[in-house]
């Protein structure tokens, strides 16, 4: 692995790990012309940007309408429909079930956007107003919380349009992901420690997400409205996770030792964890929807939680993780086995 003495320039750093005989620096110097790769690929991606972005074409979206007939959410990503009690539930209890799923599905693309993402766009556009972030990662930024903003939109819509037309009114709030990475950042000593992992998180996640999107991009028997919300998102967070590794290249190599392990530590902590069922998440709309028919899927989740997680496969080869690691010039171990 390449080892690093002092701090790389890039096109954004706006804060220095302690280094030994040194107090803690807030930023450090960073001239945004000595790192052309990184200049280059973000003033690119801004420069398609307008024509790019899936926010101007949300009437394609919008346009679709709901129809009954067809299933929000497909089986294959209900991690409980491997067993029996699912199998033998009535098709109505199934198709609600597949409804809560895509309820759950973007509930959690809501908690991470605006949990996850958000804070750390805002960490780097913020560091702007001091100089210390070049402008061409700060516009990138701002135009990357713009899609998060308009990914949330989607999910929001989406998400009330089962409510309104199923009339299955289910709000899961328990989230794997969020709740760990939110345990993890928050138990951090120090501040200059935590707004490391909220970058590192949110590189780790917008790289990541383009795998999870893929799960349902080509799921052609869910709602028109739904595949094509899924597909818009997916064309942006491709993007995404170009900009966000140049951001994580930039910053990870200009930490100390120090830095760098928390960095690394966050990253490889989202890994392990993005994939995760949620299935406090699938108690809570079961719990919510209080149908006895359901008792022995309850009962089924609690007592195979540890195989239900297991059960969690990749089928896309980690390709949005990969281009990560590549960037950050890591090894790539794999975590195909979780």
């Amino acid at each position: 692995m390449r080892q690093t003495i002092a701090p790389r320039r890039g096109i954004c750093c706006f804060w220095n790990s302690p280094r030994k005989g040194a107090s803690m620096l807030r930023h450090s110097s960073v001239n945004i012309e000595e790192r052309n790769y990184s200049k280059e690929m973000i003033e690119s991606i801004s420069t398609r940007w307008p024509f790019e972005a899936e926010v101007m074409r949300f009437n394609e979206v919008s346009a679709c309408s709901f129809n009954m007939h067809v299933p929000d959410f497909i089986p294959e990503m209900v991690p409980f429909s491997i067993f029996d009690e699912w199998r033998v539930l009535e098709p109505q209890d199934q198709s609600d079930l597949l409804s809560a799923g895509w309820i759950i599905y973007q509930s959690n693309t809501i908690f991470i956007e605006t949990d996850l993402v958000t804070p750390a766009c805002i960490e780097v556009i913020r560091s702007r107003q001091d100089n210390s972030v070049g402008p061409e990662m700060a516009r990138s930024m701002a135009e990357a919380m713009t899609d998060e903003g308009y990914h949330t939109l989607l999910a929001v819509l989406t998400c009330d349009a089962v409510r309104a037309n199923r009339q299955l009114p289910l709000f899961p709030t328990d989230f794997h992901l969020v709740s760990v990475m939110s345990t993890y950042i928050n138990g951090l000593d120090c501040e200059w420690k935590r707004r490391v992992a909220r970058i590192a998180t949110a590189c780790c996640t917008e790289n990541h997400i383009t795998d999870y999107l893929d799960l349902l991009a080509n799921a052609s028997s869910i709602q028109p409205m739904f595949l094509a919300a899924v597909n818009a998102h997916a064309k942006d967070e491709w993007n995404h996770g170009s900009q966000f590794a140049v951001l994580a290249r930039d910053i990870y190599w200009a930490l100390s030792s120090e830095g760098q392990k928390v960095f690394k530590d966050t990253v490889e902590l989202v890994a392990k964890n993005f994939f995760r069922a949620d299935l406090n998440a699938w108690i809570t709309v079961i719990d919510q929807l209080d149908r006895p028919s359901l008792a022995d899927v309850r009962t089924a989740i609690i007592n195979n939680s540890v195989e239900l997680q297991r059960a969690v496969e990749f089928t896309n080869n980690n390709r949005g993780l990969m281009k990560l690691y590549e960037n950050l010039e890591w090894e790539w171990a794999g975590y195909e086995s979780r």
